[in-house]
């Protein structure tokens, strides 16, 4: 017979079929329970897979609104300078054309008030 531990008993039929049948039982189970654990541990792997990818996302985001901010603050800031450097220029071109203008009422003298520009006094 093909069932080693029985080998002493009369073997028959039923008996044969019987602990064959109990063997295919138990195998079913085993491998039943294998396939239960192995399902368990791949969706333990998978939800954890999905966490870390996770973590990684959200701190790539976070770099990424840092970066965004630091960029934002140091345009902020050059348009800034940029902004008191033109007015600065502006202020300067002004006075220099006021001072231009002054020099050249001056040479004018007393044909100036013919002319209409500064004083009736004549500077």
């Amino acid at each position: 017979s093909w069932d080693k531990t029985k080998s002493n008993e009369t073997t028959d039929k039923e008996t044969v079929c019987r602990s064959r049948a109990k063997a295919k039982a138990s195998h079913r189970r085993s491998r039943a329970k294998a396939k239960a654990s192995h399902r368990r541990s791949r969706a333990k792997a998978k939800a954890s897979h999905r966490r870390s990818r996770a973590k990684g996302k959200a701190s790539h985001r976070r770099s990424r609104a840092k970066a965004k901010a630091s960029h934002r603050r140091s345009r902020a800031k050059a348009k800034a300078s940029h902004r008191r450097s033109r007015a600065k220029a502006k202020a300067s071109h002004r006075r220099s054309r006021a001072k231009a203008k002054a020099s050249y009422i001056c040479t004018l003298g007393p044909y100036s008030v013919r002319l209409g520009i500064g004083s009736p006094v004549g500077s």
